[in-house]
């Protein structure tokens, strides 16, 4: 973007802000949006990357314009126009580089500890070296000739005594050495000023961190124009100065005299030049007699540098050897100068020496560096609470204790009813393990016999097959490819951009290219530190613990959804509303946005090695990137330019935390399932495994998770949870481990300093949602009631081999198609009825047919027993419909999800018994409660995006450092292709399609929609009708209106309408279905919901799965 779209873009986005910020001043939140909107417009001010005064004076006034900027906020964007105004006359020099920076007088620029420096011992090199940190610190790294030798003059002026023509040059060119080596630290495209005023009080903002409190600049009094003058007059900054060429310099035969330079008092003897020349050697230059003096300097030089000073200034470098007694003046007898390292010596940060603040990591010292930093930034919850009153935290932390108690109590009292007896016999069971562990020895080794076998058997087929593989090229080698892998070679000869960019290093550098889209929020991948532990032995083998800071990739998410609505219109528009503010969440994007992957972008992907490692775990992680500055400030708003031009205020907020109960167990550092109180929003509801503890409780409050009354619950809220919290914390460091573990576990929380609960930053009853996809269908409910029911069912003659041959009479849909084997597979004879395992995707696939199943089979005797559990079965089926419906459309009444569940659980209670709950079974009572308030989200589409990820992964063969960055720009830019490609949302296509010829097709279609709509009009027998479900000719379609129907054809007509050609089948009853005589219709493909499995009865006859 050029400089002058971007300052026009600015004064537009100006004017925007302060209408935007003037409707809206009534609100309580008022000042704090206002300040991070003055905040990221000062921080566009920063990024411009050169500004004029026509400019800037065009900038202020569109500021000064709007009248809701407090005098603060006024001053720091005045001040940073006065700085990008300098940045801008600061011009460059030919070739692109930077241009020489000029100073009249460097002595006002020196602060107190520096002077102090200078005055402080007579040792050139420390001279140097102090004003060469004074220069970094300035950012005058490009002095021009004049002005190198007012920096010599204003430092050696302190010197005191008379310093020669070529020591002067040496140290001039010493100096220059010195400046470059420390330019080396500073960013190459760092702040860079051309003229430096006649006083330190005049300097742009950029500068102004060359000054503190604690080392001010020099006051006029401090100053010595006189001796600064004398000084530069004896400065000799050019080698062909006369002076170099004087007369007693040079011995007569053209070498450099030896003692003359000893006797000038020089203290830098190693940057003396040497011009040795063969002819007129002096009798006292011979190599003994050089080696003798060069000694004798070396000797001197020590002899500085020992001399220990106290270090004033930051950054600076000593090279300090050991102290020890001078050696004699014979070669090979002196110190060992390079025996030991250079000390640095470096002022630590101020921030380094804090202590943790309260609520951080206090109980680690380690940490206060990260705790400080984060304290001294502001950051401030990423949700915002109503201030508690002080009373009311007393009432909730008497409440807190009171609720422990009652679980610590029956747990003791559950301890002391069932301790085990004492004195059992030990003998028959030492030899039954001694013949046990023979046993399985010997099992061991013959099962490693045959593994190597197998083994060396699989190496060698291996290798012979891979000598007789045609090489890659050939047409033996293409072949023997199969026709998908064909398909794709055709696709990526017929594209020349692909195969201009095929190898993986142009696939990253395009990558690379895409994702350094410049926003006026920076980058749109940020970075967070974090703390992780590394342990290490010292030498007496003891392990120690360091905590180091590790950078790991963020989504920016300011710059994500500016750049998003920037250059991607078909997204822009779910970003822009009638209203100039609104909140946006994943959730804005209904059901069907929330089942494609494009639109759940990544916000930081760490491996759980790292995650393991960092202090706080997976809570500190999720604690730091909710309080990281991109993920705050859109609670205050941001800017968006949408591609026709409006200026739109985007607000977001942290509304939802959904995933699987261990991930959710981790962030939110509760027991879960595990644990004695096995949820966290509830706290009486205990497990199972732990005893009956409910029957040892005197109050009556405690229940087991087989409670499915809803009124019995004791619900927790935020405050009480983080009052637990802190409880814990100030427990924690005078109660014994035994009483601190039962205090955990009493209140179902983990203690954890660095976690989102300790800090506040993410509630957890605010933000909490169960999964429901993991609830019932990972390891979950209707995996427990198939395991219990499928026995009772193999017995009435209702085999694996009976229910498998029953499904695989049915014909399956064209999404279907690939998922018909392996659902045969889960009946294979080979599986235990009791054991009944399926991933989520099956379980949704089979259930319908069981559930059509147990409707048809006949039975010769059914006990009431099968009876309650067949009715089971039958109750959470309807459960997963509702729950499968709200999926794909959002469609969902909280009453009747209730009524459903509530009728499962008692049908389960009364058919199995309480003894088979799993924790799961009390989580599913909190769904309906949660539906009042938000939508249901699952967790299916988040597992396809976590698939596509572990691609990705599995492609980087070597874990580094930089893994997650690498991972990190890899799917944000798969994100980004997509989006561009899909506009965000999938929309209704058609599978090779081909222009129609057939007339009477084209009559049809002209009768109903008109003959001007004929051109270009194509078919197919396939088409994509939502993300992720296609289907084709001859496949059976359940519609919006309830009605199934049988599909024909698709086509799209001129105007981009799709259209499928269906016969809709007349019900008959019984889920059987009967084909009209009165032939097909066109609808639109929006009217298809799903496909539907079916079976043929008859050649007009079809038995459809519900």
């Amino acid at each position: 973007m050029s400089a002058a779209t971007a300052m026009d873009q600015l004064k537009g986005d100006l004017a925007a802000t302060a209408n935007f910020l003037q409707s809206m001043t009534a609100l309580p939140n008022y000042d704090s949006v206002r300040e991070v909107q003055a905040k990221a417009l000062c921080q566009r001010v920063k990024n411009l990357a050169s500004v004029d005064a026509n400019g800037a004076s065009a900038l202020l006034a569109a500021w000064t314009a709007g009248k809701q900027w407090t005098s603060p906020q006024t001053k720091e964007f005045s001040d940073l126009l006065d700085g990008a105004v300098a940045r801008t006359n600061t011009g460059t020099g030919q070739g692109g580089k930077r241009a020489t920076q000029k100073v009249d007088a460097f002595e006002p620029y020196l602060s107190v500890k520096y002077i102090q420096a200078l005055e402080a011992g007579d040792n050139i090199h420390v001279k140097l070296d102090v004003l060469a940190c004074r220069c970094i610190k300035l950012r005058l790294t490009c002095p021009s000739e004049a002005c190198c030798k007012a920096l010599l003059a204003a430092g050696l002026a302190r010197a005191g005594g008379d310093v020669g023509a070529v020591d002067s040059y040496a140290n001039k060119q010493l100096f220059k050495k010195m400046l470059k080596s420390k330019a080396k630290g500073l960013p190459k495209n760092g702040f860079h000023l051309e003229h430096y005023p006649a006083s330190p009080d005049n300097l742009p903002p950029e500068l102004a961190d060359a000054y503190s409190q604690e080392d001010p600049a020099c006051t006029v009094q401090m100053q010595s124009p006189d001796r600064v003058q004398a000084a530069s007059s004896a400065i000799v900054v050019r080698g062909s100065s006369k002076k170099l060429r004087g007369g007693n310099m040079m011995g007569a035969g053209g070498m450099q005299s030896w003692p003359a330079v000893c006797a000038s008092g020089n203290n830098n003897p190693m940057n003396m030049q040497f011009n040795m020349g063969l002819q007129g050697m002096q009798p006292g230059m011979t190599m003994m007699g050089m080696m003798n003096t060069m000694n004798n300097m070396m000797q001197r030089f020590m002899q500085d540098q020992n001399k220990q000073q106290q270090d004033p200034i930051p950054n600076m470098q000593y090279f300090a050897p050991g102290g020890g007694q001078a050696g004699a003046t014979t070669m090979g007898q002196g110190p060992a100068a390079g025996t030991q390292a250079p000390a640095a010596a470096t002022q630590a940060p101020a921030a380094a020496t804090q202590q943790a603040p309260a609520g951080a990591s206090a109980s680690v010292q380690q940490a206060a560096l990260v705790a400080a930093t984060n304290a001294s930034a502001g950051v401030s919850p990423a949700v915002q609470l109503e201030m508690s009153d002080p009373e009311n935290d007393e009432a909730d932390e008497a409440e807190v204790l009171r609720q422990a108690g009652l679980v610590a109590d029956a747990a003791n009292k559950k301890k002391g009813i069932l301790k085990k007896p004492a004195g059992l016999p030990k003998a028959k069971a030492k030899a039954k393990a001694h013949a046990k562990a023979k046993a399985a020895s010997k099992a061991s080794a013959k099962a490693s016999a045959k593994a190597s076998a197998k083994a060396v058997a699989k190496a060698s087929a291996k290798a012979s097959a891979k000598a007789k593989a045609a090489p890659a090229g050939s047409r033996e080698y293409y072949a023997n490819l199969s026709m998908k892998k064909r398909a794709v070679l055709k696709e990526v000869a017929a594209c020349p951009e692909v195969l201009d960019s095929a190898s993986r290093r142009g696939i990253k550098r395009a990558r690379d290219s895409e994702l350094e889209a410049e926003t006026p929020h920076g980058p749109l991948v940020a970075k967070i530190t974090v703390p992780v532990e590394v342990k290490s032995r010292k030498a007496a083998g003891d392990e120690e613990v360091k905590i180091v800071p590790t950078e790991l990739p963020i989504l920016n998410l300011m710059a994500w959804i500016w750049h998003v609505c920037q250059s991607m219109p078909g997204v822009a528009a779910f970003f822009q509303r009638k209203i100039q503010g609104y909140y946006l969440s994943f959730l804005e994007f209904d059901a069907e946005g929330r089942c494609q992957e494009n639109l759940w972008f990544p916000l930081n992907l760490t491996r759980s090695s790292v995650v393991n490692k960092i202090q706080g775990g997976l809570s500190a992680l999720t604690h730091i990137l909710v309080s990281s500055e991109s993920f705050l400030n859109l609670q205050s708003g941001c800017l968006l330019n949408m591609p026709t031009g409006e200026r739109v205020m985007f607000f977001a907020k942290l509304h939802t935390v959904v995933a699987d109960e261990a991930a959710l167990k981790s962030m939110y550092d509760f027991k879960g399932s595990s644990g004695t109180l096995v949820c966290p929003l509830c706290a009486n509801i205990t497990s199972k495994t732990h005893g009956d503890l409910p029957a040892n409780d005197h109050s009556g409050e405690l229940h087991d998770i087989s409670c499915i009354d809803s009124n019995l619950f004791v619900r927790r809220t935020d405050n009480q949870i983080f009052t637990a919290q802190a409880l814990l914390a100030r427990r924690q460091p005078i109660l014994s481990k035994k009483d601190f573990s039962l205090l955990e576990s009493s209140m179902g929380l983990n203690f954890n300093p660095c976690g989102v609960l300790a800090h506040k930053s993410m509630p957890l009853v605010k933000c909490l949602m169960w999964d429901w996809m993991h609830c019932y269908v990972v390891s979950g409910l209707l995996h427990v009631e198939l395991s219990l029911l499928l026995p009772l069912l193999h017995v009435q003659g209702a085999t694996f081999q009976v229910i498998q041959s029953f499904i695989s009479e049915y014909e399956w849909p064209h999404n279907l198609k690939n998922r018909r084997r392996e659902i045969l597979h889960l009946f294979d004879k080979r599986s235990k009825p009791s054991e009944f395992k399926a991933g989520a995707s099956q379980c949704i696939t089979v259930y319908p047919l069981l559930r059509l199943f147990l409707l048809t089979h006949h039975f010769d005797t059914m006990d009431d027993e099968l009876r309650r559990c067949i009715r089971s079965f039958m109750k959470i089926c309807m459960v997963l419909d509702l729950l499968l419906e709200c999926n794909r459309t959002g469609n969902l009444s909280p009453d009747e999800l209730e009524n459903a569940i509530r009728a499962h659980s008692q049908a389960f209670l009364k058919a199995y018994g309480e003894q088979h709950c799993i924790p799961k079974f009390h989580y599913s009572l909190h769904l309906p409660l949660m539906a009042r308030d938000r939508p249901l989200i699952s967790c299916f589409t988040h597992e396809r995006k976590h698939r596509q990820v572990k691609q990705f992964a599995d492609n980087t063969k070597k874990v580094t450092d930089w893994f997650e960055a690498s991972l990190f720009k890899d799917v944000l830019g798969r994100a980004l292709l997509d989006l561009s490609e899909h506009a965000g949302f999938m929309r209704p296509h058609l599978k090779s399609p081909k222009s129609v010829t057939d007339g009477t097709l084209l009559w049809h279609l002209g009768q109903t929609f008109g003959f001007q709509t004929l051109e270009h009009v194509q078919s197919a027998m396939q088409a994509e009708v939502c993300p992720g479900q296609t289907c084709e000719r001859g496949d059976l379609v359940l519609l919006k209106t309830g009605s199934v129907a049988e599909v024909w054809l698709f086509c799209r007509l001129q105007h981009g309408e799709l259209l499928a050609l269906l016969s809709v089948l007349e019900p008959q009853g019984k889920n059987l279905f009967r084909v009209k005589q009165d032939g097909a219709q066109f609808m639109r493909v929006a009217e298809i919901s799903r496909t539907c499995l079916f079976k043929r009865m008859s050649a007009d006859s079809m038995l459809v799965v519900p």
